[in-house]
């Protein structure tokens, strides 16, 4: 088992949820269907990393709801988690492309990037490895895949630093003030 944080470090695909084989879906009990702006109802709102670290759904993180044609990834709005181990109190709003309803599954919007780099933030900073596992999920093949990747998110802290564990030589680090979208530094990692 891979650790989700080691030292000041976290690994971005152990905070994938419903990507990352390791940590499940959340899944919907109710919702609309329509599409639209709405509410969706979750059974849990907390799911768990490999080794323990808790996951919940994060106000302008992205998801990916539902499956086949109508899968799609929104990114929520609004975030009511009062009390995550108790079924049925996680409410997540967003415009919607198509009604979800009950059964329908949450997965991560981003393959765990942005979840690491809340978990690392909570902390009071670090760093958020995308390891190969991470790059496979996203279908990441290059630095520069990466890069574009990386730098289609926001920062939430300058105290957090983005890491490309992909494997391939002159990989950079990536990091920004809050609020600004993630930018590559001159660390060259390997």
């Amino acid at each position: 088992m891979s650790l989700s944080k080691f030292s000041a470090e976290f690994n971005a695909f152990n905070y994938a949820y419903g990507i990352n084989p390791d940590v499940p879906a959340f899944q919907v009990i109710s919702g609309n269907a329509a599409a639209g702006t709405y509410a969706v109802t979750l059974a849990l709102g907390v799911v768990y990393t490999p080794d323990g670290k808790p996951v919940s759904p994060v106000v302008g993180i992205p998801i990916t709801i539902g499956s086949g044609i109508n899968a799609e990834t929104v990114t929520p709005t609004g975030v009511s988690n009062p009390t995550p181990t108790v079924y049925g109190t996680c409410i997540i709003t967003a415009v919607f492309g198509f009604g979800h309803g009950a059964g329908d599954l949450v997965k991560s919007g981003d393959f765990g990037l942005q979840e690491a780099a809340t978990a690392a933030l909570a902390y009071g900073g670090g760093l958020v490895y995308c390891d190969r596992q991470f790059w496979q999920a996203a279908g990441i093949t290059t630095n520069s895949g990466f890069t574009t990747f990386v730098t289609g998110y926001k920062s939430l802290s300058a105290n957090v630093t983005i890491l490309n564990g992909g494997g391939i030589t002159g990989a950079l680090s990536y990091t920004a003030a809050a609020a600004s979208s993630y930018a590559s530094t001159t660390v060259v990692l390997y």
